[in-house]
């Protein structure tokens, strides 16, 4: 709850909880939430605990509020593009009390929050574009449709998919682990059971088939949609079963040039030709892991036993592997200058020739939590300190935030943007 506090006088600091604010920035916006008049406090250091102080620019105004009463403010903080909920603030009194602060209405899912950091020589930016509340979280990648809708399928067992504002164009029972979307805009999804179906852009059926259970869509294409179902890979073109490979449990898929390749959980790497010839098979050591790129006509994949292999999209030879001490568990993920990111027991960028350009220890991610962006930037859950951060390609962190929850699953969007789905049911998209 925030609280009512007089900040009359030259000199003012403001200690307070650092929950949401920028790690690296040196600059935080307050908002006089009675009279919604901003001002841009400066800290002056990022003391261990997250407890940050902070001065007004200037010592004859920046603390001056007035609002409730003469000499009385109440005060919520915004930065990493989300503004939180009302916070304990503390600061030294001139003289007297004040009254408690009312309740701070929350800003609708769809309005942007602008935030903005400074270091004195740099200044980065984020915006929240949506939050939408699934009612429970998201169970595997979130895809993005050609009209820019963001479509995923939650452990309560729906489907959801939403626009550019953050409102839920429909949701509908469905299986599997997650949706695939064709060009065309046709979505595809498991449903609750043995039927999967091809759903125009208001969620309405297509057409279905009957295929068995499994993790449903994997992958799509211009002519069809490529699916796990009963321990086989099947290609679905029309509601018309094309052909079906016997695969095992495959989890993930990707489009490669001519075809599609997956992966199983634990298990091999196989991919086969539009028309249902297996192309080759691949065993990394310990089973794959994590999650399947591809980019330029190789395919991206981890380990169980650490690292990632760099293979031949057509031939399924390993162009090169890069070690690590741990599984993989999140990426490999490739951004639009190639560069490669992968978690494990560090955060990895590797380029294009299989050289790691520089690791983390500090920076590995949750599982499923680093995108890679084509805004040039890479999206990171962070691990041990339970915090986001949106990195550039050197690894330095352009804005950090924990107001993001425990995050559960991290997905590449449209336009540079990413999305952010956490355990409570929350899915943010970013830029």
């Amino acid at each position: 709850m925030a609280t009512s506090t007089a900040v009359s006088g030259s000199g003012v600091s403001i200690n307070f909880n650092a929950q949401g604010v920028l790690v690296k920035g040196k600059q935080t916006t307050f908002t006089d939430i009675t009279n919604a008049v901003s001002t841009l406090w400066t800290s002056n250091n990022n003391p261990p605990g997250g407890i940050q102080v902070l001065q007004p620019p200037t010592s004859s105004h920046g603390g001056q509020y007035t609002g409730l009463n003469d000499g009385c403010a109440c005060i919520n903080a915004s930065s990493s593009g989300i503004t939180s909920q009302p916070i304990t603030v503390g600061v030294g009194v001139s003289s007297g009390s004040c009254p408690p602060c009312a309740t701070v209405t929350a800003t609708p899912a769809a309005a942007a929050a602008q935030i903005s950091s400074s270091d004195g020589q740099s200044n980065f930016s984020a915006t929240v574009l949506w939050t939408f509340n699934a009612n429970a979280p998201v169970a595997g990648p979130i895809v993005s449709g050609p009209d820019g809708t963001a479509n995923f399928i939650t452990s309560d067992r729906m489907l959801h998919s939403i626009d550019t504002t953050g409102h839920q164009v429909f949701d509908r029972p469905a299986g599997g682990l997650a949706a695939a979307v064709a060009p065309d805009g046709t979505i595809f999804a498991q449903g609750t059971t043995s039927w999967i179906y091809g759903l125009d852009n208001r969620g309405r059926p297509k057409w279905k088939a009957q295929v068995g259970t499994g993790n449903g869509p994997l992958a799509a294409d211009g002519t069809a949609v490529y699916a796990g179902e009963n321990g086989n890979l099947i290609a679905l073109s029309d509601g018309q079963t094309s052909w079906s490979l016997p695969v095992g449990n495959p989890t993930r898929g990707v489009i490669i040039p001519g075809g599609v390749a997956v992966a199983s959980n634990g298990g091999d790497i196989a991919a086969a030709t539009a028309n249902g010839s297996w192309l080759w098979n691949f065993a990394p050591a310990g089973g794959f892991r994590g999650e399947l790129a591809v980019a330029n006509g190789v395919v991206y994949a981890g380990s169980a036993t650490g690292g990632i292999y760099a293979l031949d999209a057509s031939t399924g030879s390993v162009i090169w592997r890069v070690p690590s001490s741990a599984p993989v568990t999140s990426g490999p993920s490739v951004s639009g200058t190639g560069l490669i990111f992968f978690g494990s027991d560090a955060l990895y960028a590797v380029d294009s020739s299989g050289t790691v350009q520089w690791s983390s220890k500090s920076l590995v991610p949750l599982p499923h939590a680093i995108a890679a962006l084509s805004s040039g930037t890479v999206f990171d859950a962070i691990d041990v300190v339970a915090s986001s951060a949106m990195l550039d390609l050197g690894g330095n962190v352009e804005w950090s935030a924990r107001d993001l929850g425990t995050v559960v699953q991290v997905s590449a969007g449209p336009s540079g943007s990413v999305y952010v789905a956490s355990s409570d049911g929350n899915v943010r998209a970013l830029r």
